[in-house]
């Protein structure tokens, strides 16, 4: 028996099989403590557990296991389909080793621990793999083609899947694994940030908020009258002031893209720049991560 599983960029689940006859694979749906390392040995599944209680999640090195119902894939919230097309799905290569499951887990409650202070924002489900690869469907020939890109990670609602290669792992280097751990976690912030409780950007929001969607109405727009203003980018169509959405994504990159010491010499004399990146860095740390960018 070999299944495949593959997720697509829209957050839905394709699954092909080469079954002896055809399974009932469906969605887990809420989290199942019962099916917590299903598969795993029991060294494994135990560390599995610990790790799931330290970061709220549901960590996986599996992404289906056969239950006496059916095929049962562990990403949950996601429609199945049988057959493509679909714009772009991905395949995953699965970490076998279990030495290198227990190291990777010991890197993880210790490097990843310093930088989730509080999991309330985190991944609800992490399928670590040894590998991603992405497959585009080619209309012409009728079937998919890699698409010859590099992923480490992909971010879904609630879900994330993470790419651990084992030749990393057997190196036993802890430099290398925490670049890899910043890298996700960076990733994941940019994915989560956008979308995460407006609650959040309350704050955020109060500076500009008279502002956002008004017409600017003088005749030079450059960045000191944008930055004196309290934006980054305005809406050219119209000479507007950006809507909220834009605005926070501005600033979210903004942030993420640069040190603090270098945005702050930067914006230096532009309050409502600095008051909003400053925000952002605290939004972050509500939302539960140690985070910065790292010079």
């Amino acid at each position: 028996m070999r299944n495949i599983v593959y997720i697509l960029f829209t957050g839905v689940v394709l699954i092909f099989g080469s079954c002896r006859k055809e399974s009932v694979i469906r969605p887990t749906g809420e989290h199942d403590l019962t099916l917590h390392g299903v598969g795993e040995s029991p060294a494994v599944k135990a560390r599995i557990s610990e790790i799931n209680k330290r970061f709220d999640t549901f960590l996986l090195f599996t992404d289906t296991v056969e239950k006496q119902d059916g095929w049962r894939i562990f990403i949950p919230n996601y429609e199945v389909y049988g057959q493509p097309p679909a714009t772009t799905v991905y395949r995953y290569g699965l970490l076998r080793n279990d030495t290198y499951k227990m190291q990777l887990m010991d890197d993880l409650d210790h490097i990843l621990g310093s930088m989730v202070s509080d999991p309330k924002e985190f991944s609800k489900s992490l399928l670590i793999v040894d590998k991603i690869g992405g497959y585009v469907y080619n209309s012409t020939q009728k079937r998919y083609l890699p698409d010859n890109k590099k992923y480490s990670s992909l971010h879904f609602k609630n879900a994330s899947v993470w790419s651990i290669p084992e030749s990393l792992l057997s190196t036993k280097n802890e430099s290398q694994m925490r670049k890899e751990v910043y890298s996700f976690v960076t990733t994941y912030l940019t994915y989560k940030l956008p979308i995460t409780d407006l609650s959040y950007f309350e704050v955020f929001q109060d500076v500009s908020k008279q502002n956002y969607g008004q017409a600017i109405t003088v005749t030079t727009i450059n960045d000191v009258y944008l930055w004196t203003n309290g934006f980054l980018s305005y809406t050219r169509a119209g000479n507007k002031f950006p809507l909220f959405a834009t605005d926070r994504s501005d600033y979210i990159n903004a942030y993420m893209g640069s040190s603090e010491d270098k945005w702050r010499a930067k914006y230096k004399g532009y309050p409502l720049v600095i008051k909003k990146l400053e925000e952002v860095g605290e939004i972050i740390k509500e939302m539960g991560f140690n985070w910065k960018v790292e010079k």
